[in-house]
């Protein structure tokens, strides 16, 4: 074997991963780049659109009610939104209250069976 030829193909293999890295990484960052500059009017258009359109106001109508001592009093708070969020009045937990957990010695030692 031939130490000097094995140490100059090493070399040749390590400069040849070397400039294909380098290679690779130039082609990708201006693949990036050249396709950022392509979308960017569409970027700032869609910033644009989604920022001007939030509205954060709130109107109260206070009037004077004149109500028995039975009767509840409600008060209607109506928010004026003119963006694409829509606003739901009732809010529902779609997700269940979890069950009370057992420890484990609790359901070893309770003697109730969970056979069916």
């Amino acid at each position: 074997m031939n130490w000097k030829n094995t140490a100059e193909n090493v070399l040749i293999l390590l400069l040849g991963i070397l400039i294909g890295v380098v290679i690779g990484y130039k082609v990708s960052v201006t693949t990036a780049e050249k396709m950022l500059d392509n979308q960017k009017a569409l970027i700032e258009q869609a910033i644009q659109k989604n920022t001007t359109a939030i509205n954060n106001t709130v109107t109260n109508e206070f009037s004077k009610i004149k109500s028995n001592k039975a009767d509840p009093i409600n008060i209607i708070i109506k928010p004026d939104s003119n963006s694409a969020i829509e606003v739901k009045n009732s809010i529902q937990d779609s997700i269940p209250e979890p069950e009370p957990k057992t420890g484990f010695f609790k359901r070893l030692f309770n003697g109730k069976s969970n056979k069916p």
